[in-house]
């Protein structure tokens, strides 16, 4: 791995490239792909189409380009969103073409910013990530996160909570649920794991959260590195376990991966103990919030809304939906990486949030909602954004 990584322009194996060849061929470039694909919507470059960027890959794929510095960035601004793959007729897999570009990319030397490298290491080495936790418990204690909060204008900054607490975890015993409380979440929405947590309590489910959870592997997966969700795989080999997810890009991920079945914590809650939760008293206090369908739960999970189970659960509630936007410029680590290009893709759905006079975002995705609840605000629009299961036990009367 070494070797290649330190040769430019290296390509993967011979068996592989045939593969692509064949997987891009069944593109009839009919151009569909481009109405719904949010970077050419942004930019009106053909090669920043999905149709552009399967012929791209394919003249990659068959050494007819080299990876130079403007094929790279045609490549990398792709969101992942995979908006594409459901109004193609053809039914091109491009999302088996599109990681092939990543690990081209990653073969080629093209590393993110030196503090999106440090990023990914706190969220992916277990050692440093338990020393993120401990280390964010002392600044907010001292009150120094909120200093550089108000001194500072970083969009990682703004990203953090404004309080931290560390999360409480459920004694460790042999129960057939294991949340996956998500390596992000750990860090940056401790509160959705307690709320998480005392929901199923309310409801008399038995959960168990992994000790030193590791990271799924979806950002190593979406940098190139292939073999990252096969380590998760290993600590999560126990076949009688149920496992329940709190993020719904980890849940895509883990899911491409067939050893286990994972599923969004509320999604089975509604399906398998909706009369458990029917029983919770809730309050009946009015607000109107925003049912953020990320890609990963629409394109990659095609899992239905959460509109009518919320609607039923919480009545007094008006959840509304703004469907005619294909994605927010999230997409993980995405928004951090490309600021610009996120927040342009963002723009108009966070004027359609304004229009719609909303209080709360409720995304399961994370990265969704701490980017919106960003550009909002960078707009002076105050407004909380949660988990749904979150929203769910705040909303409970104990």
């Amino acid at each position: 791995m070494d070797s290649l990584r330190n040769t430019p322009r290296a390509l993967s194996n011979i068996s592989s490239q045939s593969s692509i060849d064949s997987l891009a061929s069944q593109c009839v470039l009919c151009g569909l792909c481009s109405t719904t694909c949010p970077t050419y919507q942004e930019s009106l470059n053909e090669n920043r189409s999905p149709r552009g960027r399967i012929s791209l890959i394919k003249a990659i794929a068959n050494q007819e380009l080299e990876l130079d510095d403007h094929l790279l960035e045609h490549l990398s601004t792709c969101l992942h969103c995979f908006t594409c793959m459901k109004v193609c007729p053809s039914q091109v897999n491009y999302a088996e073409l599109i990681h092939y570009a990543d690990k081209e990319l990653y073969l080629s030397g093209r590393t993110p910013p030196l503090f999106i490298r440090l990023l990914h290491s706190f969220l992916i080495n277990n050692k440093l990530h338990r020393l993120a936790k401990s280390s964010l418990h002392i600044l907010y204690k001292l009150k120094i996160v909120s200093l550089l909060k108000r001194l500072g204008s970083s969009r990682i900054l703004a990203y953090l909570p404004n309080q931290y607490k560390k999360p409480n975890e459920p004694a460790i015993n042999e129960t057939k649920h294991l949340l996956i409380t998500g390596c992000a979440n750990q860090l940056l929405r401790p509160e959705l794991i307690d709320s998480s947590i005392n929901l199923l309590k309310a409801i008399n489910l038995d959960i168990s959260i992994l000790k030193n959870e590791p990271c799924c592997g979806a950002i190593e997966f979406r940098s190139g590195i292939a073999n990252e969700a096969e380590l998760v795989e290993q600590s999560l080999t126990q076949t009688d376990k149920t496992y329940l997810s709190l993020n719904s890009s980890c849940t895509a991920h883990l899911n491409d991966y067939k050893t286990n079945t994972y599923f969004e914590l509320l999604d089975y809650l509604f399906e398998n103990h909706w009369q458990d939760l029917v029983k919770l008293q809730f309050k009946t206090d009015k607000k109107n919030i925003l049912i953020h369908n990320s890609c990963s739960r629409k394109n990659r999970l095609k899992i239905n809304s959460l509109k009518d189970k919320l609607e039923q659960l919480l009545p007094e509630q008006i959840f509304i939906e703004i469907s005619n936007f294909s994605c927010c410029g999230a997409s993980g680590t995405y928004s951090l990486e490309r600021p610009e290009l996120a927040d342009k893709i963002a723009s108009p759905y966070v004027s359609a949030i304004k229009e719609a006079e909303v209080n709360i975002i409720l995304s399961t995705d994370t990265s969704c909602g701490l980017h919106l609840k960003h550009q909002l605000e960078q707009s002076q629009y105050a407004i909380e954004m949660m988990h749904p299961v979150q929203f769910i036990y705040q909303q409970t009367i104990n």
